[in-house]
């Protein structure tokens, strides 16, 4: 559903709407279907010349409609879909000391499961979201971009070379660690939608996997009092696998259900990779195993081929069909977030597992954590750009959700599920003073948003914002230096 205000129109396609009225809302006036460089420049001087607003969309995963905007001009780069890999990248305008990389060139339409089976077919990996649906060089990378390899690798911004993009004044800019650095900077972990249109970045590959280890379980509980106390012990587990490697993944906490899916990409030589996996996870096993009379659990570990064998087993892929193969779309949700720091984790996971309690019972529908920080992500040196600094104590991302049907009253429904879980992300808020959140899986309605997505980063951000777009041609919902807007998505959060 798009809207704004009573304002909406129906996205699916189906009996029930046929005989509905239909609005614009907030999808744009005019769209731009970029097919390179030049169509992307002349949106830009056509918006400058005649004081449009101005949208940048290319798969619209943005959960607070930043990608849209009513009454704009769109630059779609959807079909923006050239990939090519290097075996060795110098970043242009670099002279010959700054060594080369292996590395792969993403135009801004170019989706990860995309890279994903091209890299696997080369023998090499790349960090990039676990929703193979979303673009790799978009808002996902421009917001930081959290991934399963995360923890081995750092980052998707923490990863990038290079990145093209053609600024407010219409001209085309080559950004790396050479040439426009406080534009390279701001673009990985600034937000985007903010200093231009990215047409291409450029990420350092790895080689493959070998035999990555994957578990995944289901525990659950029979009372209110012995779930509390399988969460702080799941809790203190996200700590645990961080201490014992480069554990990744997601866990899915409902009332009474905890259901998880981790990957662990390396394995130091001579480990089995079985035995290494059964070791991180006893502590919780042998927890549930002294409480059998109120608590299960079910558990398998696997090995796989390679990183995308691994996320296909997630989505039980079909490689005959490709539609399988990542995440689904469409969904009325409200969520908000928390960057979760290890030591809260380690030394309070009673106080967090009672936090989550409150939150379920407060009307939030699910909470899912994302193991994607910690290692690799944590070591500040080397990463010189404008990611949250709360990714570098966090351990644990953190999203409550709230959900809702079609059928629900639209607007009324909205503004409940977003007060819901704004109140609900308070309680994490309290137990993680000085942190932030993710910009990119945030409350729509975030406190202190400068501050919560940006940090001590802000200040700078804002001044290359001035400096790159003096004009404020690009401006979106809490993104930096961007004027109040009013509310433009309504009835729900399609991403």
């Amino acid at each position: 559903m798009e809207s704004v205000g009573d304002y909406s129109c129906h996205l699916p396609s189906s009996d029930e709407y046929s005989h509905t009225s239909c609005y614009q809302g907030a999808v744009p006036s005019y769209a731009v279907q970029a097919s390179g460089v030049e169509d992307v420049q002349a949106a830009i001087r056509f918006a400058n010349h005649y004081n449009l607003r101005l949208t940048i969309k290319s798969t619209g995963h943005d959960s607070m409609g930043r990608s849209t905007a009513p009454f704009s001009l769109n630059i779609w780069m959807h079909y923006l879909k050239g990939v090519e890999f290097h075996d060795s990248f110098r970043p242009e305008g670099c002279s010959a000391d700054v060594e080369t990389s292996a590395a792969v060139t993403a135009e801004a339409g170019v989706q990860w499961f995309e890279i994903y089976e091209k890299a696997d077919l080369g023998n090499r990996t790349v960090v990039g979201g676990m929703s193979g649906s979303v673009s790799a060089p978009g808002g996902f990378l421009q917001g930081g971009g959290h991934s399963p390899l995360s923890p081995f690798r750092g980052l998707a911004a923490d990863n990038v070379l290079e990145l093209k993009v053609v600024t407010p004044d219409g001209n085309m800019k080559v950004a790396n660690p050479c040439q426009h650095t406080d534009l390279f900077w701001a673009l990985r972990g600034g937000g985007g939608g903010t200093y231009g249109v990215v047409m291409s970045a450029t990420f350092a590959t790895f080689p493959a996997l070998q035999n990555p280890v994957g578990v995944r379980l289901l525990a659950t509980a029979n009372t209110n009092s012995s779930f509390q106390s399988l969460l702080a012990r799941f809790v203190e587990l996200q700590a645990s696998l961080s201490d014992a490697g480069f554990w990744a993944g997601y866990s899915y906490i409902s009332f009474n259900s905890i259901g998880a899916s981790y990957l662990l990409p390396y394995i130091s030589s001579g480990v089995d990779p079985k035995t290494a996996a059964e070791s991180a996870f006893e502590p919780l096993k042998n927890f549930i195993d002294a409480h059998e009379d109120e608590l299960s659990l079910g558990i398998r570990y696997d090995t796989f081929q390679s990183f995308r064998a691994w996320r296909n087993f997630q989505y039980n892929c079909d490689e005959g069909d490709k539609s399988t193969c990542t995440d689904s779309t469409g969904r009325y949700l409200a969520i908000a977030s928390r960057l979760l720091p290890k030591d809260l984790l380690k030394d309070d996971a009673d106080a967090v597992a009672e936090a989550f309690m409150q939150i379920l019972s407060d009307g939030v529908d699910q909470i899912i954590g994302h193991l994607v920080a910690g290692r690799a992500v944590s070591r500040n040196k080397g990463y010189d750009n404008a990611v949250n600094p709360a990714w570098r104590k966090a351990l644990w991302h953190v999203i409550v959700i709230s959900r809702w049907t079609s059928e629900e009253a639209c607007a009324a429904t909205e503004t409940s599920r977003r007060s819901v879980v704004t109140e609900a992300n308070g309680l994490l808020r309290s137990l993680t003073p000085g942190s932030g959140c993710y910009l990119n899986e945030a409350d729509y309605n975030e406190p202190d948003w400068q501050f919560s997505f940006f940090g001590t980063n802000y200040d700078r951000l804002q001044a290359i914002k001035q400096q790159v777009d003096p004009h404020g041609l690009f401006h979106c919902r809490n993104c930096v230096e961007s004027m109040p807007l009013q509310s433009q998505v309504s009835c729900g959060t399609w991403i």
